[in-house]
C-alpha cells in the first residue's frame, strides 16, 4: 500500500484497536444525532493527551483506518 503524503505542519498518528473502534461508534452515533459533539471532543481530548497533539486538529489521515492526522504541542 501506497503511503500518501502529509501535509506540512502535521504528524501522522495511529490508534490502537480499541480508540478506532470507539471512534467509529462515536462517528455513527453523531452522524444520527445519538451522540453529542461534546463527547466526540472529550475523546479527542484524551487521544491528545496521550500522544501530544493539539485536539483541536485532529483529523482523518488520507491513509485511512487507524491513521490520523494532527498537529504535534509545542514544547
Amino acid at each position: 500500500m501506497e503511503r500518501k503524503p502529509i501535509p506540512e505542519g502535521f504528524q501522522e498518528y495511529i490508534m490502537t484497536e480499541e480508540e478506532y473502534e470507539e471512534i467509529l461508534l462515536l462517528t455513527a452515533g453523531n452522524d444520527y444525532g445519538l451522540v453529542e459533539n461534546s463527547i466526540l471532543i472529550t475523546f479527542w481530548k484524551k487521544l491528545a493527551d496521550k500522544y501530544n497533539f493539539e485536539w483541536h486538529t485532529g483529523e482523518e489521515s488520507p491513509n485511512g483506518g487507524k491513521y490520523f492526522l494532527a498537529v504535534p504541542r509545542k514544547e
